[in-house]
C-alpha cells in the first residue's frame, strides 16, 4: 500500500476499553512511550474508506478483512485478496477491539 503522508496514531484502553486520543496517551507518559500502560498503539494507513474515514491498523472493512502492519507495510488479512484501490472502495464498519464478532474466520 502507499506510503504515509500523515503518521498519526490511535490507542486503544485495554483497561478502560475505550479509544483515547495520541496527545493525551502521549503527555500522560511524558514521552517515556507507554511505559506501564496496557494500550494497544495503532497507525493510520494513509487511506481512507469510500465515505472519507481514515482507516487504521485494526479496522475491519465491509468485505475484506482488517487491517494490520506486518513486515514493513499495511495488509490487510481476510477472506478475499484485494488491492490498494479496492481498500479505498470499502466502509469501515468497526474494529477489532469493540466488534470482534464482525471478524469472519
Amino acid at each position: 500500500m502507499r506510503e504515509n503522508k500523515d503518521i498519526k496514531f490511535r490507542a486503544w484502553n485495554n483497561v478502560d476499553k475505550t479509544f483515547e486520543k495520541w496527545d493525551d496517551i502521549w503527555k500522560e507518559t511524558n514521552g517515556s512511550f507507554l511505559a506501564g500502560m496496557d494500550v494497544v498503539i495503532e497507525q493510520f494507513t494513509g487511506l481512507h474508506d469510500k465515505n472519507g474515514k481514515e482507516i487504521y491498523e485494526g479496522d475491519i472493512l465491509d468485505r475484506n478483512g482488517f487491517i494490520e502492519f506486518a513486515e514493513g507495510a499495511f495488509v490487510v488479512y481476510g477472506w478475499e485478496p484485494i488491492g490498494e484501490m479496492a481498500v479505498e472502495k470499502q466502509i469501515v464498519i468497526g474494529n477489532i477491539h469493540e466488534n470482534p464478532d464482525l471478524i469472519k474466520n
